[in-house]
């Protein structure tokens, strides 16, 4: 009941009541789509906020970082007024966190009142999917299905959503990838033979490839060279550097790696006059460190889980929070994509008891982070302090290696 009442207060009371900026950005471009004009401008954020003005509405927003594919999403709420939209896509929201509980309920094997419970202890990362109008709450929900038909034998249709999922957002990629790799797992190397192009793991990878084949292609086709061009160069490639168009380069709210070695070695007169050593190739070369650790430490633990039985899921967990660390940038409601490592460690049991406890308090604790006290504290304090986002998925990622090192030691 709390939980609820923290989702109605924060969640769906601020949406139900104005339009807020990242459904604008969704439903103007939507709007862009349906009134057939040119598009060329689309990642223009001055000539895209002209538009959201002409739409009635006084929010700032920017079309940027989202793929060409994102502006057709919300083509069905379109022809009602942004409130109206707004609202009707507040219901499909709170819906989904119904079909969220469900679908954890059959994963995970846990009652529905506590896969509820799961899923609104998300906190922030929840709560900010239903204020702020945004998807990856739904995202969550159809790669959580994916999994429940890949086990009852619909992998092309697994398939096809998460590559749906991988071309309006960039993180399902890594569950694509999981079914890969469990392909080539070194058991089938060292027999000599690899499983048939038709397996349920292949079926879903290829199915998923040709899906965002078929999305990419029918961009180029819609938006023309222009558009994707200016995605490619102007978006795509600065959002792999933690480089957001629009927003500010050195605020705690984007948290990463990128961010934090940005604030610690690049200097700047305006946001960063004072870093710890200015050192602008200090950035490069620290990520590239923090990225090999990582890297290292999730291959060992695949490599070891290379002959089990639960592999896959094991696969698919390890992938997903390797990424949440290595994120260029990071928002609040990113973090309901969580959901998804945390079912596949309860439903496959992949650690022990008190493990599983200790990843899903941090995983609560991600989503109720007081960051305002702790914004100002990494202003006055130290910069350490602004990022306790970055920490918490960290300590996340490490209770979790740590515990399916504990697991497969204990496994015949």
């Amino acid at each position: 009941m709390a939980l609820a009442f923290f989702l109605l207060t924060w969640g769906v009371l601020p949406a139900w009541k104005e339009v807020h900026s990242d459904f604008a950005n969704y439903y103007v471009a939507a709007n862009l789509v349906i009134e057939e004009g040119s598009l060329d401008k689309i990642y223009d954020n001055d000539w895209f906020r002209e538009k959201i003005r002409e739409h009635g509405l006084t929010t700032n927003g920017k079309f940027a970082p989202f793929p060409p594919v994102t502006a057709w999403m919300m083509i069905p709420l379109a022809h009602f007024e942004p409130i109206t939209a707004q609202r009707i896509f507040l219901f499909i929201n709170l819906t989904f966190i119904l079909i969220g509980a469900w679908l954890l309920k059959e994963i995970t094997y846990l009652n529905f009142r506590h896969s509820a419970m799961l899923i609104l202890g998300g906190g922030l990362s929840v709560v900010n999917n239903i204020a702020f109008g945004q998807a990856y709450l739904i995202m969550t929900v159809f790669i959580l299905l994916s999994f429940l038909l890949v086990r009852y034998k619909y992998s092309v249709i697994a398939g096809c959503l998460l590559g749906v999922s991988a071309s309006l957002k960039y993180l399902p990629i890594v569950f694509i990838a999981g079914y890969f790799l469990n392909e080539f797992r070194e058991k089938r190397f060292n027999s000599g033979i690899l499983k048939s192009p038709f397996s349920s793991d292949m079926k879903v990878f290829f199915s998923s490839l040709m899906t965002i084949l078929f999305i990419v292609c029918a961009e180029f086709l819609f938006f023309g060279t222009v558009v994707m061009n200016e995605f490619i160069s102007s978006v795509l490639i600065p959002h792999l550097d933690g480089q957001l168009t629009g927003q500010g380069l050195y605020t705690f709210h984007f948290q990463s790696w990128d961010n934090l070695f940005r604030n610690l070695f690049i200097k700047s007169n305006e946001f960063n006059p004072s870093p710890l050593i200015d050192w602008p190739n200090g950035k490069t070369i620290m990520k590239i460190i923090v990225s090999l650790i990582v890297i290292g430490c999730s291959a060992i633990v695949l490599y070891n889980y290379r002959d089990k039985n639960k592999r896959i899921a094991v696969y698919l967990t390890v992938l997903s929070l390797s990424a949440f660390v290595l994120l260029p940038a990071t928002a609040t409601y990113h973090f309901a994509l969580l959901l998804i490592p945390l079912a596949l460690i309860i439903g496959n049991q992949l650690m022990n008891r008190n493990l599983v406890t200790i990843s899903i308090i941090i995983y609560a604790m991600i989503g109720f982070i007081p960051y305002g006290i702790f914004f100002q504290l990494g202003k006055s304090w130290g910069l350490y302090f602004g990022y306790p986002r970055l920490w918490l998925i960290c300590a996340l990622y490490i209770t979790v290696l740590y515990g399916l090192n504990k697991k497969n030691e204990s496994l015949v």
